[in-house]
């Protein structure tokens, strides 16, 4: 009678132990995919900046002008866009 009272708890300490390694990587699977999608959205906010950033680059060295410009005034306004922006 011990002897399957034994088992019979062994049994439950297997079981237990399963239910928590069962919750450990349940969690471990939610935290990967809050990772994952915190990691999408700064890549997409780093994106949206960096084309902001250009935009405004673009816009202040005004290609459409340059052959107005000399080469050297060129030079200097894109220097400046680039150090401002």
């Amino acid at each position: 009678m011990d002897s399957r009272y034994d088992q019979s708890k062994k049994l439950k300490n297997i079981l237990k132990l399963n239910y928590i390694l069962l919750i450990l990587i349940i969690t471990a699977g939610f935290v990967q995919v809050i990772i994952s999608y915190n990691n999408n959205q700064l890549k997409k906010i780093e994106e949206e900046e960096l084309n902001f950033r250009s935009d405004k680059i673009e816009k202040c060295i005004d290609i459409e002008n340059k052959n107005k410009r000399t080469i050297d005034e060129n030079i200097r306004l894109s220097k400046y866009c680039i150090d401002n922006f």
